[in-house]
């Protein structure tokens, strides 16, 4: 995760609110990064760095430099792609071995047909691979990654997906394509959730993030003593 904190403003509610979902997820390889260096003097600077850096330690407890940029001035940038190298030089990708492609974006290219592009998970993608969305099935056209044309894509890369004899109009923003029979639809979960402090009491109508998608939901706790105590966690 890169954590962007403006030289102005400093850390705000925001930033917090970002550092708590950091924290639940588990994420523990964080970069924190000022913006706008360039409207502040050097003393605010550093405070600033200083400040973001004590919050990352706290949510992490790894210790990083941070980095302060400008995108007026460019200062900082180039120190900021190697600081990006560096921290995810050694981070492994997880390859369940069925590729998930939560899309982002859904357009149409005159001649080509429909365009899906998003980040691949779990699995690899093959030209003449049959997908589908629960809704649509499709054969994968062709694929770019990074504007080039490739014969297949690996777990964590970007890519666009050709696809064929399905319409925009059938795939939205948040819909993932999966390969044919490799995955079960849903719309119940089982999951055990944790709380913040500013969990609001009353979880009955919730936002869920699964990938791009963003639904609303409804929670139900199941069993004895699943109060939602903020804070805490409940199933």
């Amino acid at each position: 995760v890169m954590l962007i904190v403006d030289a102005v403003e400093g850390p705000r509610a925001q930033t917090y609110e970002h550092l708590d979902i950091i924290s639940h997820l588990g994420v523990r390889h964080v970069l924190g990064v000022v913006t706008r260096a360039d409207l502040v003097d050097a003393p605010r600077v550093h405070d600033v760095c200083a400040e973001v850096a004590a919050l990352v330690v706290d949510t992490t407890g790894a210790s990083r430099p941070v980095i302060a940029t400008s995108a007026v001035t460019e200062t900082g940038l180039s120190e900021l792609v190697a600081a990006l190298d560096d921290l995810v030089e050694d981070l492994e990708v997880p390859d369940r071995g069925r590729p998930r492609l939560f899309a982002d974006r859904v357009f149409t290219i005159r001649g080509a047909g429909t365009v899906v592009t998003g980040t691949l998970v779990d699995g690899a993608l093959d030209v003449g691979m049959r997908l589908t969305t629960g809704n649509a099935t499709s054969r994968v056209r062709a694929l770019q990654h990074h504007g080039e044309d490739v014969l297949a894509v690996q777990p964590g890369e970007r890519v666009a997906v050709n696809l064929a004899d399905v319409g925009a109009d059938t795939v939205d923003r948040g819909d993932v394509l999966v390969e044919v029979y490799r995955w079960h639809h849903t719309e119940v979960i089982d999951a055990e959730v944790a709380l913040s402090a500013s969990t609001p009491s009353s979880l009955r109508g919730v936002m869920v993030h699964v990938g791009t998608a963003r639904r609303l939901a409804s929670m139900r706790p199941v069993g004895a003593g699943n109060a939602a105590d903020a804070g805490g966690s409940l199933r």
